[in-house]
């Protein structure tokens, strides 16, 4: 909501009346005061599971570690949805298109019309010029934010839950390979909950020194929790690499866009 409220090309305007009458302040001061609760409680959970848990270095690394995945995480959705809702200006090129060209205001161009300018082929109208004229002629369109982000907001939203359900589920298969404790002990329950609170902070289900064993069976399970841990790390990079495809996406576009014309002699 922070990075809507200071986007200069938001694609929606539903909470624009809410960010005119409050303090942006408060705003950022109330995401970093969520972030910080997340981290402490996960701290504290930590603190309970294990028999041994000294401030340095263990609590230190533990802080360390969490807040970097938590801020990963927050970032990731963020830039995740920052296309389709047009955050960090990234829709300039799409604002300036809001724009029409006077020339099609009082002149009929049809499809088949050439752009032409001294020094460069021609060019096709269509190709320059993205306005709709064709389904109401007397009142155009102009191109929508889709045309530069691949989907609607609503289907982004869509395509999140898949994907969230997808990385859920994945993490839930990986618990089930690499954690004997895992595959005995949870319920449904909380293998959802566990592979759920995977995809924000990799943790094992059980830690290799909770248990009071010998000291080869604290080998075998530090073995297990270390591929366990690897792989729950190696999941949510793939998975946070996919979420940033909207990225790709947008950033790609300009390839797609007519390249033998100088930017300076449209200006």
């Amino acid at each position: 909501m922070l990075c809507l409220a200071e986007s200069s090309t938001p694609t929606t305007t539903g909470m624009t009346a809410i960010f005119d009458k409050k303090n942006l302040y408060y705003i950022g001061l109330s995401v970093a005061w969520s972030l910080k609760t997340c981290i402490s409680l996960h701290l504290k959970s930590m603190a309970l599971s294990k028999p041994f848990f000294p401030f340095f270095p263990a609590k230190v690394a533990a802080f360390m570690w969490t807040a970097t995945t938590m801020t990963k995480r927050m970032m990731n959705l963020v830039f995740y949805f920052a296309p389709s809702l047009g955050l960090f200006n990234l829709l300039n090129h799409w604002k300036w298109e809001q724009i029409q060209f006077t020339v099609r205001k009082h002149r009929n161009v049809t499809p088949d019309d050439q752009f032409v300018l001294r020094n460069i082929d021609p060019m096709p109208w269509t190709d320059l010029d993205r306005w709709n004229y064709y389904d109401d002629p007397a009142n155009p369109t102009p191109p929508s934010y889709v045309l530069y982000t691949g989907f609607n907001i609503g289907q982004y939203f869509g395509l999140f839950w898949l994907t969230l359900f997808l990385h859920t589920g994945t993490n839930i298969l990986l618990k089930l390979l690499t954690s004997q404790k895992f595959r005995t002990e949870a319920s449904t329950l909380d293998r959802i909950v566990h592979g759920l609170e995977n995809c924000n902070i990799p943790s094992p289900w059980k830690d290799w020194d909770e248990d009071s064993v010998t000291v080869e069976d604290h080998i075998t399970q530090f073995k297990s929790v270390m591929w366990e841990m690897f792989g729950t790390i190696l999941i949510n990079f793939i998975f946070g690499v996919i979420m940033m495809l909207p990225f790709s996406f947008t950033g790609d576009f300009k390839l797609k866009q007519p390249q033998h014309i100088d930017a300076k002699i449209l200006q």
